[in-house]
């Protein structure tokens, strides 16, 4: 339809205004048709959440919730609907979406949605337990910037700033506790979460407050592959 293209930049405009309201990043692609996401979708990307219009031109967003759903055999793919008419949302009941939301999408409906894939998501709170001495700390795992080591002495460095010091090693805390969380083992004495890394470069990263960490030479290739599959969208949202 002649309105995706601004709605699709609305849509990536008030994410951002989101994403400062909620303190976290938000990353998005764009799609003008319902193709090319299939096509995408079935070489392997992948996305946290995906608006489809119902209106989109060619292979529209009922069809490309079908071939989701269908096709592909994703039955948790988290999906909102977009359109201008509301008769659609029975229609729609089908594919289980997560919401419906009419055109022009208010910011406050938007806020709701990215909120409650949060929630149902585990993302937003999910926790970090640690133990310091007889006393067990917490933190949430999305504040972590980056974890580092020195010795038998772990060191989490907070979004704040703040470090927070226990005893134990790299390779437990990564493994056991922050790898499923989408974070990178990045060389022998450091792990980061790539929410904060604002530049890849071949032997270090670099963090979103200007601080370097080296990346390991047996690590650059897995850290490169990543940073590739990562500008062709597979962790955007």
């Amino acid at each position: 339809m002649d309105d995706t293209v601004e709605v699709c930049y609305d849509i990536e405009r008030q994410l951002g205004e989101i994403a400062d309201k909620i303190d976290d990043k938000i990353t998005a692609e764009h799609y003008y048709n319902g193709e090319a996401l299939c096509k995408d979708m079935d070489s392997g990307r992948a996305y946290d959440l995906i608006f489809l219009d119902i209106e989109m031109a060619g292979t529209n967003g009922i069809q490309a919730a079908r071939y989701i759903r269908e096709e592909l055999g994703n039955p948790l793919q988290q999906i909102v609907f977009i359109s201008a008419k509301k008769q659609y949302s029975l229609e729609l009941h089908s594919f289980h979406p997560l919401d419906f939301l009419i055109k022009p999408v208010r910011m406050e409906s938007l806020e709701q949605v990215i909120r409650e894939y949060l929630r149902i998501s585990g993302k937003w709170n999910d926790l970090f337990f640690y133990k310091n001495g007889r006393n067990i700390g917490s933190v949430r795992i999305r504040d972590i910037k980056y974890v580092t080591v020195t010795g038998r002495l772990i060191y989490l460095v907070m979004k704040n700033g703040e470090s927070i010091e226990f005893y134990g090693t790299l390779e437990k805390v990564y493994s056991e506790g922050l790898k499923k969380h989408g974070f990178l083992l990045i060389h022998k004495q450091f792990v980061v979460n790539p929410y904060y890394v604002m530049k890849y470069e071949y032997e270090q990263v670099i963090m979103d407050d200007g601080i370097k960490l080296p990346v390991g030479s047996s690590r650059r290739k897995e850290i490169r592959e990543y940073q590739l599959a990562a500008d062709l969208g597979r962790h955007g949202l």
